[in-house]
Parts: C-alpha cells; sequence; structure tokens
C-alpha cells in the first residue's frame, strides 16, 4: 500500500512542476501571453482546492482505496485530453478534470496510510510519502526539460500515462475497496467534518499548515527572479539552485516522521516552523553583491524547515481525526496546502508590488528592497505557524487505526 500511494504521489509532484515549466512552449504554440498561460496552472489548483473536501466525504463513504483507484483512472483520462488539446480553452477544461483527478488522490492518500498504520509507525508512513512528494517536485523540472527539448509540450502530460497505469494495476491488487468508515460515522453527517475542527490538535495543525506553505511560497516565487534577473543565472541554472529546497526537503521529511514517532509531534512541528522563519529572514538580506550559494544555502534552510516541520504536523492532524473521518481530514489537510499556496503566490506579487518592486529587467536597490519587504513579511506568518503547532496537545490520537 505504501508503494502504491508513494509512487501515485510522486507522479503527482512531478507531473505539477514539469507543466509549470512547459507554460512558455504552451503560450507559444497557442499565441498567449503569461496572463492567459497561467491558467494552465490556475484551473487545476483551483479545482484541485475547491473539491478536496467533497473528495474526502466521498472516500469516507465509499472507501478510500475506490477513491484513489477512481481518481487514477480519471487522471489517465486527462492526461490524454491534455495532450490531445487544440487550444487554450480545451486545456484548460482538461486541467479541471486533471484537478478533480488530483483531489481524490490527495484525500486518499493520507487517508488509506493512516488507517492502515498503527501510530507508533504513522510518522514513518506519512514521512515516506512527504520525501515522494518532494523528490517529484525535485526531478519534475529536469523531466520535464528534456521531454520540452526533444519531444514538446505535449508529451509532459503524456508521459506519465503508463506509470499511472501501473499505479492503477498495483492499487487493484493491493489497495483495500471497502469503506473504511464503520456504522453510524460521518458518512451520515452532511456536516461531520466541520466536527473535526473542535479538536484543538486539529484545528492547530491546520493552521500551521496554511502559514507554512504561505511562507514556502513566497520566496518559491521571488527567488527565480532574483537569480535570473538580478543575478544574471540562465534559467537551466537557476533551476539547479533552486532544487536545493526540495533537497533539503527529501532529506529531512522521512527523518522528521521517525523522530515524531518516537518524540511526539508537537516540538518538532514548532522547529520545523522557526527554520523556515529563520531561512526566510536570511534571504531578505540577499542583494547585488550576495553570492548564488549563499541564496542556495538560505533556501535550503527553508526546505529542511519545510520537511521537518511537514511529517510531524501531517501525523498530528491526521492523528486527532476519528478513524472514520480520515478522508475528510486528509482533504482539509489539502485544502490548507493548496489555499497556503495560493495565497502565498498573491502575497508574494502584493508585498513586493506594493514596496516599488518591478519584474522583466535588472534589478536595482528598489527590487531588492520590495524582496527584503516580502521575505519579511513571509518570515512573520512562520513565527505565526510555529504559534499554532505549539497549541497542538500532545499525543492527540483518535484515530489511531490500533485502538
Amino acid at each position: 500500500m505504501l508503494l502504491v500511494v508513494g509512487l501515485g504521489t510522486l507522479l503527482t509532484a512531478i507531473s505539477g512542476s514539469a507543466t509549470n515549466l512547459a507554460l512558455p512552449d504552451i503560450g507559444l504554440d497557442f499565441g498567449i501571453a503569461l496572463g492567459g498561460s497561467r491558467w494552465v496552472v490556475l484551473s487545476f489548483l483551483v479545482t484541485v482546492t475547491a473539491l478536496l473536501p467533497v473528495a474526502g466525504r466521498v472516500g469516507d463513504a465509499i472507501g478510500y482505496g475506490r477513491l484513489f483507484l477512481a481518481g487514477y483512472g480519471l487522471h489517465i483520462a486527462a492526461a490524454a485530453a491534455c495532450a490531445a488539446a487544440p487550444g487554450l480553452e480545451t486545456l484548460v477544461a482538461a486541467r479541471v478534470l486533471q484537478g478533480m483527478a488530483a483531489a481524490m488522490v490527495m484525500a486518499a492518500g493520507p487517508a488509506l496510510l493512516t488507517t492502515t498504520f498503527a501510530a507508533a509507525h504513522r510518522g514513518r508512513a506519512l514521512g515516506m510519502l512527504g520525501t515522494a512528494t518532494y523528490v517529484g517536485l525535485a526531478i519534475g523540472p529536469p523531466i520535464g526539460g528534456l521531454i520540452l527539448s526533444g519531444a514538446g509540450w505535449r508529451w509532459v502530460f503524456l508521459i506519465g500515462a503508463p506509470v499511472a497505469a501501473v499505479i492503477t494495476a498495483l492499487g487493484w491488487r493491493f489497495l483495500p475497496a471497502r469503506a473504511a468508515a464503520p456504522p453510524g460515522s460521518a458518512r451520515a453527517k452532511p456536516f461531520a467534518s466541520l466536527a473535526l475542527f473542535r479538536s484543538r490538535t486539529f484545528s492547530a495543525s491546520t493552521i500551521a499548515a496554511l502559514c507554512n506553505y504561505v511562507a514556502l511560497f513566497v520566496p518559491n516565487i521571488l527567488v527565480p527572479f532574483v537569480l535570473i534577473e538580478g543575478h544574471g543565472l540562465t534559467q537551466r541554472t537557476a533551476g539547479l539552485v533552486l532544487a536545493a529546497q526540495p533537497i533539503a526537503m527529501a532529506l529531512t521529511t522521512a527523518p522528521a516522521g521517525w523522530l515524531s514517532d518516537l518524540f511526539g509531534s508537537r516540538g518538532l512541528a514548532v522547529l520545523g516552523m522557526i527554520a523556515v522563519a529563520v531561512g526566510a529572514v536570511g534571504l531578505s538580506f540577499t542583494d547585488a553583491a550576495s553570492s548564488v550559494a549563499s541564496i542556495a544555502a538560505w533556501n535550503a534552510v527553508i526546505g529542511v524547515g519545510t520537511g521537518v516541520f511537514v511529517t510531524p504536523n501531517s501525523s498530528a492532524l491526521m492523528g486527532s481525526a476519528p478513524r472514520g473521518q480520515q478522508g475528510s481530514a486528509g482533504g482539509i489537510m489539502a485544502v490548507a496546502r493548496n489555499l497556503g499556496m495560493m495565497i502565498g503566490v498573491a502575497s508574494a506579487t502584493t508585498f513586493f508590488a506594493a514596496a516599488g518592486g518591478t519584474t522583466g529587467h535588472l534589478w536595482d536597490a528598489t527590487d531588492y528592497r520590495a524582496l527584503q519587504i516580502a521575505l519579511l513579511a513571509a518570515a512573520c506568518v512562520a513565527i505565526l505557524g510555529a504559534v499554532a503547532a505549539a497549541l497542538q496537545r500532545p499525543r492527540e490520537t483518535t484515530g489511531d487505526p490500533a485502538r
């Protein structure tokens, strides 16, 4: 089960990061500017965020294995539709279908692991799932670059279809088909997922996750411009520098899950968010004289902090939900993640522009000053996340499948 869910998560991360790299080629092929091509990403992200709670509730009712398999079946069909799209409107519609599929997979994956692994091993299982995510984010751009240079952007969508077929076949063999919700559980209560927030740990973990992704995506949006427009790096070299963050995440996520099984989640989650804040503050001192190595190093600190935070926080969140509502909990966790990403993107551009920063030219002192303001705002959000994580109740695990 861990292999199936991990491979599914890996493929989703690779596909998402590679698709972002394909946007310039898509825009050139369809004759559209950035304002139009961005909907290739936004249509997917908005759909995932809107449907995750619904997908979680469906998983509680029909079974997380069935939901996962249905999601991957839809993913294969949607990928083919994306590759065959004759224009932007058709491609955006196909991306909405991919968003529906991703919502199903994202809600089902953590629920499958949480309801299968006992509390003593849950952190390690979720840690390996987090590692798969960050490995996918790290290798997606290089893979996408190879595909784009050799076969064109349509193959970015098709290349994952054989892997998705393998995942689906393995899923039919290893994933449970029955509904996970016990009699009298949330399936009969339409608003039961809102009751999850009565748990202090669940609420605190959700807020902390939201803050983490807001703080993470502010530098993720701005640092590429620093490297390319501020320091004159090529896109290929900038991509290698940016890989420091997901590599750091991949290296720390699984060990953090193991440590959370031994010592609990709260302290690690707080420590991780503090590290994210430190990394953002360090990056905020970047100027024209800063070395590329220092930018990579501070970006890696943010990656380490996120890696230390994510698995313990996810374990606390999922463990605080009743067994029959694991799908709803997984959906809410993913909503916090995606909503944080969107807020982070909006915050990065808003703070940067409000402080006088502009892009599309060689950066000057005003642009670096605007960068500093945006990154300090991200650090403040990370500190709020640390405070929220500190409010978790130690060892609150009502969702322990062994109980």
